[in-house]
């Protein structure tokens, strides 16, 4: 199997192979376009995916010191103005600010690849805490289970162990240093906390380690189709694989699945992984 030069894993792509290992064939391995639209109608996705990214910007420039009072000044759609008074009024608690970076981006090595991750905000103290935030503009907080199950708890922890030494006074931090949390635009009293561990890490390098080199070794034939068919309705892939043409609505999907069909890994920009490798 032959990856594109260059090829970045990240927890998208890892988590497109588990889903379904045509999908990421069809679109990281051979670049397919978009056949058919992932939700209905088309332009409710696009406006969504608009408006987190238009979310996500403000709070980057919150974090780079732009006044509180600058940014609700600014012409704002509706909804992106509703989270950001939720997020004055409901912040993540207990998150440390001597070190505070948005839009980070983190790469480590992994299979002869790399793998990256892009913050959203993390928050340091150096030696002691390293709090990873990620912000969620979903219609529905998913139950932690689900979260604990999707490749972004599992990558996010990871990629900052092994290389958030910038962040930690130029010491590699432990994994029991490291802490994930979900911050809901929507509902804010809905955030969601993953601690780690030295267990957990070791559990995470195997397993991420072993997603790699499996893709690494597959052959250039087709790869099998999820078994999950409901997964099909939010496809734009659906009518190459003959699994239907009736589409999902928006609301059914998580945020880390709204990108499909518009890059996907929206939320990482390739040309900024360099920013700081391990």
């Amino acid at each position: 199997m032959s990856l594109p030069e260059g090829f970045i894993f990240s927890q998208a792509s890892l988590q497109a192979y588990v889903d379904c290992p045509r999908l990421f064939q069809l679109h990281y391995v051979r670049r397919k376009p978009w056949p058919a639209p992932a939700v209905v109608p088309q332009l409710d996705g696009e406006r969504h995916r608009d408006r987190g990214r238009a979310f996500h910007r403000l709070l980057q420039q919150h974090a780079q010191g732009v006044p509180e009072a600058t940014l609700s000044g600014l012409d704002l759609d509706e909804d992106v103005r509703r989270w950001w008074g939720n997020y004055l009024q409901s912040p993540p608690e207990d998150v440390p600010d001597t070190v505070v970076r948005a839009e980070l981006s983190l790469s480590v090595p992994i299979g002869g690849y790399r793998l990256a991750a892009r913050y959203d905000r993390v928050g340091a103290e150096p030696g002691a805490r390293i709090v990873v935030l990620d912000w969620k503009t979903g219609f529905r907080p998913p139950s932690r289970s689900w979260l604990a199950r999707r490749l972004q708890t599992r990558v996010y922890p990871y990629v900052m162990t092994l290389a958030g030494a910038a962040l930690n006074g130029g010491i590699a931090p432990s994994p029991d240093q490291v802490e994930m949390i979900y911050w809901y635009a929507n509902r804010p009293e809905s955030t969601v906390r993953f601690a780690y561990g030295a267990d957990q890490f070791a559990s995470d390098g195997e397993y991420l380690g072993s997603l790699v080199g499996e893709i690494d070794a597959r052959p250039n034939k087709d790869w099998e189709l999820t078994r999950d068919e409901s997964r099909c309705r939010h496809c734009s892939y659906r009518s190459l694989c003959k699994r239907g043409v009736e589409v999902g609505s928006i609301g059914e999907l998580e945020d880390d699945e709204l990108g499909q069909g518009d890059g996907w890994d929206f939320d990482l920009d390739l040309e900024q992984v360099a920013e700081v490798v391990f």
